[in-house]
């Protein structure tokens, strides 16, 4: 009988142990206050861009301006450039990091970036910023 009482002991020690163990109560928002601020983030627009072909005709070579629009700092904007055929066909995608800090509202001026090899046949060029 001691051995039962023990066992049972035991067993509802192991119990009440194992459901505070598994108590992953979250505590609740009870205001707007409480909840993490959204950091402001930079709003980039491309403006002024122009484009050639350098290395006989191999490179895109692109030069601009970039607006950050935005409340947040802007930090080494990724620039994205695509080449397009005659008919309209994307034939080239290209990235390059522009290393700069662009403030809230303020702009940063880039010339002759050479984004990489194009296809002998581009003849448009299309870019973006992020």
């Amino acid at each position: 009988m001691k051995k039962l009482i023990i066992l049972g002991l035991i067993l509802g020690c192991f119990i009440w142990l194992g459901s505070k163990l598994g108590d992953t109560a979250t505590p609740h928002l009870t205001s707007n206050s409480d909840a993490p601020a959204a950091s402001p983030v930079p709003v980039y627009n491309l403006d002024h861009v122009t484009w050639r072909k350098g290395g006989f005709g191999a490179v895109a070579v692109v030069s601009g301006e970039i607006f950050n629009g935005g409340a947040g700092l802007g930090i080494n904007p990724t620039l994205t450039c695509t080449t397009y055929a005659g008919n309209g066909t994307a034939l080239n995608e290209m990235s390059k990091p522009i290393y700069a800090t662009i403030p809230s509202h303020g702009s940063h001026r880039f010339s002759e970036i050479s984004m990489g090899f194009i296809d002998q046949q581009s003849t448009r060029l299309g870019c973006k910023v992020e």
